[in-house]
């Protein structure tokens, strides 16, 4: 039996206080965990070989999004991405970034990571509120088996956890993929925002999809690879 001040109950929302929801959750977020078929990895150098493959790949999907539509995605842009994200994460708590892959298949001798899926982030917190925005991007390669929605649901469970109240997802008018991966998710349309970004020189529209924070995780129990 545990007395108030032992209790995990008690504790959480003090940090919470203490740190603000940005810093908290990012402190308390694994470095890794597993879904059933996935493998979620807070962001590092060493993804930006697979980053970089996917955008090649994936550029008319990424079109929408004005950090990853730009058509010249190199090694070394790769690198600085991961590395800025990185320390907008560590440093600046601005950000928890992590990239996907599918488990490894179930051998004796697999070891380490199988094929890359794509990224989650939550950002934008607004810690009075408790409210943070969800953005993704996957690897056309690997759409279609509902990979995406499963390590979404992931992230979204462990910020929930954490005592993240509310989801929201700005994404582009025209991005007809994204926006029916949030409604899949339970996210619904709460608006517009007319020429709300710039992209390629031209003013377009956003979205604005919402989730509330559940009672429960949708994938029950993840298990962290810490």
């Amino acid at each position: 039996m545990t007395t108030g001040t032992d209790s995990p109950r008690f504790f959480v929302p003090v940090l919470r206080m203490l740190l603000g929801m940005n810093r908290f959750l990012l402190r308390q977020s694994p470095a890794a965990f597993e879904t059933h078929r996935l493998i979620l990895e807070k962001i590092s150098l060493e993804h930006a070989e697979p980053l970089c493959e996917a955008a090649q790949r994936s550029r008319d999907n990424w079109s929408f999004i004005d950090w990853a539509h730009q058509s010249h995605w190199t090694p070394a842009r790769a690198r600085d991405f991961c590395r800025i994200t990185r320390h907008a994460m560590e440093r600046d708590a601005t950000v928890l970034s992590y990239m996907v892959f599918e488990r490894p298949e179930r051998r004796a001798h697999a070891l380490g990571r199988g094929r890359f899926v794509g990224m989650i982030d939550l950002h934008s917190f607004d810690t009075s509120t408790s409210r943070c925005q969800l953005g993704y991007v996957a690897d056309v390669a690997m759409q279609g088996r509902g990979l995406m929605r499963e390590a979404v649901q992931a992230v979204m469970d462990q910020a929930e956890a954490l005592g993240m109240g509310r989801f929201e997802v700005w994404c582009d008018t025209r991005n007809v993929r994204s926006i029916r991966l949030a409604e899949r998710l339970g996210f619904e349309r709460e608006g517009v925002l007319r020429a709300a970004v710039q992209l390629d020189g031209r003013s377009v529209d956003q979205m604005i999809l919402a989730r509330r924070a559940t009672s429960m995780g949708q994938q029950g129990p993840l298990r962290s690879l810490q």
